[in-house]
């Protein structure tokens, strides 16, 4: 399941990319498990971070909701600004080590 914000365009500015002033965008600790709750295998976002972070609070439920619990994979830092402007909703991924 990959999850775009829209975040992903502030991706060359780093200072409000990855800033704890701003925090990021996703989802919250409840929609972690339950995405968990639903079996996927992995998850991903257009965030340096795959769950909401609130400004000033380096908490990471969501990392350890799906990958110390339930060993989900999470990819981070993705492109997906053309798959949302071709309305691309359904697609093959493969995610190569």
């Amino acid at each position: 399941m990959l999850v775009r914000t829209g975040w992903g365009r502030h991706c060359p500015d780093a200072s409000r990319y990855v800033s704890p002033k701003t925090g990021v965008p996703g989802p919250d600790g409840a929609a972690c498990r339950w995405l968990a709750d639903q079996q996927v295998f992995l998850v991903g976002a257009d965030t340096p971070k795959f769950e909401y972070l609130a400004p000033h609070d380096p908490h990471l439920a969501g990392h350890l909701t799906l990958i110390v619990e339930r060993g989900i994979y999470i990819l981070e830092n993705m492109n997906l600004e053309s798959l949302a402007e071709a309305r691309v909703y359904e697609f093959l991924f493969v995610y190569l080590p």
